[in-house]
């Protein structure tokens, strides 16, 4: 109990003569409490904010008071490249914004290059406001350059890395350029932007009088080394090398590229290279990507060789496994110097016999409809190590091919080929281990070349003598709508193998993808699945997984 007098004492204890208290004990009670939302707003200031993502703008120069508050008070692009300013103000949870337009000088390379890593649950982002372009007549190398972890590349609405005279018919014939460049970066996410014209190329027929030769190193998207990239949501044209993955060293995991990708006018729409020497590459998804278009890069000294996607596992023991491409639609002007739709090497003939190995490897649910021009190779070529898993594609052009394998062979099941020539070649060496349940039909004849090089059987009668496979297989025509999809009557309906068993509970993105048709309607777990890329929708689709707890929160 407080002492008369004292400062705490109630009106009621303080004697004549005293000095008059001026507060009463309720009074003390609302000030305590007072005194306590203070203290906890003070500890949320100084406990919560630091951990809150801070946005920051930035421009060309400087605008208004340069606080980088708002794009009316950016900080100049300089900012972003000074190491200073990592990890504080921009640090794990900051999203730079990119403000208008960022024009740099001819020939510059590295314009913003990032300083530090993000978190895992709290990314760096780099965002494009709507209407943001970066732009250069020329680009000598990386407009974006990215050597860090949980990083976002975020294109916003329609964010631009562009050049703006660099091409066959423009001001300049510059190599070099990279949009954006990942080196031994993880966790790094690259969407929603468009990179256009890094070289516009042109070739108009004859492809003899088309004699640029320049442009062959640019590139879109790239990543050397680094695990756990995805590329999804981007448009891309008018370059070289488009979207693509390039092993360092060691091993790495989980490439993404897709979905969502619209890619034209390039030579290579996607690639994946594995040549550093004992290298592994595990789970790459290249899946749900529109390439098309990559006739302006024929040349008449035929040194652009056009594939939508090209993978090549060639230095002496490399390995690239848990392989899948799918749900990709491939179509457009092909160019007489096209070699594949979609190509598998590891090879000696890329290698120069230190052949590496592309094991566990999935095409399925790809559309190839060429409107124009040849392909070398075949629309897929398979060149595998051991043999790709290729099944319920829809192909508008000559052939699936499959050549140098050592051993095991591919397996073809439920394919719709619609051609003039050649459907399967197995040639130099290739190797068939299953096929059946395809539709085989041509304007033009079937002609096969049977494993070992054997060339030609004609029709399908003595394919089947010659191999023992493709008993199921029909030559009729699968009347497929404009949308590819079977119409009423179609023969391909109900007329594949049925292959739940092994796509079933797997993952997806991958294998488990299969289950369902490149439209995402479920194929049936029991009965036929309609051959090609796109049922009619009608299946009941796989079984329900089993053993999974759901807990209600």
């Amino acid at each position: 109990m407080l002492a008369t007098g004292s400062r705490g004492a109630s009106p009621a204890h303080v004697t004549a003569g005293q000095q008059s208290v001026p507060w009463s004990l309720t009074a003390i009670k609302e000030t305590r409490e007072t005194m306590r939302k203070f203290l906890f707003i003070f500890a949320f200031f100084f406990v919560v904010l630091p951990i809150r993502a801070t946005d920051l703008y930035i421009a060309q120069s400087a605008t208004g008071g340069s606080t980088g508050a708002d794009c009316g008070d950016a900080l100049p692009y300089t900012f972003f490249n000074n190491s200073a300013n990592w990890p504080s103000p921009i640090g794990p949870g900051t999203t730079v914004h990119l403000c208008g337009t960022f024009t740099a000088a001819a020939g510059t390379s590295n314009y913003l290059v990032t300083h530090g890593s993000g978190s895992s649950s709290s990314p760096i982002t780099i965002l494009f406001e709507n209407g943001a372009v970066i732009q250069a007549p020329y680009w000598s190398g990386a407009v974006i350059s990215v050597s860090n972890s949980y990083i976002t590349v975020n294109g916003g609405t329609n964010g631009t890395i562009q050049a703006t005279a660099n091409g066959t018919k423009l001001a300049n014939q510059q190599d070099g350029a990279i949009g954006v460049n990942l080196v031994n970066a993880s966790n790094v996410m690259v969407e929603n932007l468009t990179i256009a014209n890094l070289y516009v190329r042109t070739c108009t027929p004859p492809v003899s009088t088309c004699t640029d030769e320049n442009g062959s190193n640019t590139l879109g998207i790239t990543a050397a080394g680094g695990s756990n990239l995805q590329f999804e949501n981007n448009t891309v044209h008018d370059l070289h090398w488009s979207l693509g993955y390039g092993t360092v060293s060691g091993a790495t995991i989980n490439i993404q590229i897709g979905p969502g990708n619209n890619v034209y006018n390039t030579d290579h729409g996607v690639f994946v290279a594995n040549t550093h020497v004992g290298s592994t590459l595990t789970g790459i998804y290249v899946y749900g990507n529109h390439i098309h278009d990559f006739q302006n890069w024929d040349d008449a000294a035929d040194d652009h060789h056009h594939d939508a996607f090209h993978t090549w596992s060639i230095g002496a023991g490399t390995v690239s496994s848990q392989f899948y491409v799918y749900n990709n639609l491939i179509d457009g002007q092909w160019g007489q110097n096209d070699n594949a739709g979609i190509y598998w090497a590891s090879s000696t003939e890329e290698a120069g016999g230190n052949v590496g190995q592309i094991t566990n490897c999935y095409t399925f649910n790809n559309i190839l409809n060429r409107t124009g021009g040849s392909n070398a190779s075949g629309a897929i070529a398979d060149y595998s190590t051991f043999g790709c898993v290729i099944v319920n594609n829809t192909i508008y052009t000559d052939s699936i091919a499959v050549q140098f394998q050592p051993s095991g062979g591919a397996t073809l099941y439920n394919n719709i080929g619609i051609s003039q020539n050649r459907s399967f070649s197995a040639g130099d060496g290739g190797k068939i281990a299953a096929s059946d349940y395809n539709d085989l039909y041509t304007t033009g004849g079937l002609v096969f070349i049977a494993p070992g090089g054997v060339c030609c059987v004609a029709g399908l009668a003595d394919w089947i003598s010659a191999t023992g496979f493709d008993t199921h297989t029909i030559t009729r025509n699968p009347n497929l709508m404009a949308n590819y999809v079977p119409s009423s009557g179609s023969p391909v309906t109900a007329a594949g193998k049925n292959l739940s068993n092994i796509c079933s509970g797997q993952s997806s993105p991958g294998l488990g993808a299969l289950c369902f048709d490149a439209a995402g309607n479920p194929r049936s777990s029991t009965g036929n699945w309609d051959m090609g890329a796109n049922s009619v929708g009608n299946g009941a689709g796989p079984s329900p997984p089993t053993n999974v707890t759901v807990t209600v929160q």
